[in-house]
């Protein structure tokens, strides 16, 4: 079977990632902006910057919307790459 292109599959490992982690990660977030004495400056300023974003619901609708769009990109692109496939029906992928 053929692959996706690796910067498709990334992007689409990364998204479903977000998507079933996010409790876990916007917890991990909290945790290193809290330890201010313990992190560096940097990587509190990171931190409370991506729980901000994190918390707009635009991020979230846009997070779960992606998803759907590379997983069918992601899909596209592999059975267009497929050598059994018959350009019949391939016209529809498109």
């Amino acid at each position: 079977m053929a692959r996706a292109p690796s910067n498709l599959k990334t992007a689409l490992d990364a998204t479903k990632a977000l998507n079933s982690g996010y409790i876990k990660i916007r917890t991990a977030l909290h945790a290193i902006a809290a330890e201010e004495g313990l992190q560096s400056v940097k990587n509190v300023v990171d931190a409370e910057g991506l729980l901000s974003n994190m918390k707009q619901l635009e991020f979230r609708i846009l997070t779960e919307q992606w998803s759907s769009v590379l997983e069918r990109f992601s899909a596209t692109s592999s059975a267009l790459q497929s050598p059994r496939l018959d350009l019949n029906d391939a016209i529809p992928m498109i």
